[in-house]
């Protein structure tokens, strides 16, 4: 964004997409228990804030956060068993942040 005299406004949008899986097994006497999870994941965000340079080499910032995240529906897959956890979502404010910036 343009800045206004000393103070640099900005604003920056973030995405990221997670996924993971995992297997787990145990045996007892000579029977072995497979157990699988897998997930995935995508989340948003847009970050709001500014720079003011002060001084030449240091300005101070502040920045605050608005995201979103959305998971999957989890599963459990235990022989030909599968299980189906919930998805879910959320919405909310981050935490606001001041920066002290130095410039080389």
């Amino acid at each position: 964004m343009e800045a206004l005299y000393s103070v640099s406004p900005y604003f920056v949008v973030n995405l990221n997409f997670g996924t993971y899986s995992s297997t787990s097994e145990q045996t007892v006497s000579t029977v072995t228990d497979k157990i699988e999870y897998s997930g995935t994941g995508f989340g948003a965000g847009i970050n709001f804030g500014f720079d003011w340079y002060f001084t030449e080499g240091l300005s101070l910032g502040g920045k605050y956060t608005l995201g979103f995240q959305s998971f999957g529906k989890p599963e459990q897959k235990q022989g030909n068993v599968t299980v189906e956890g919930a998805s879910s979502s959320t919405f909310g404010t981050g935490a606001a942040s001041v920066i002290l910036n130095v410039h080389f």
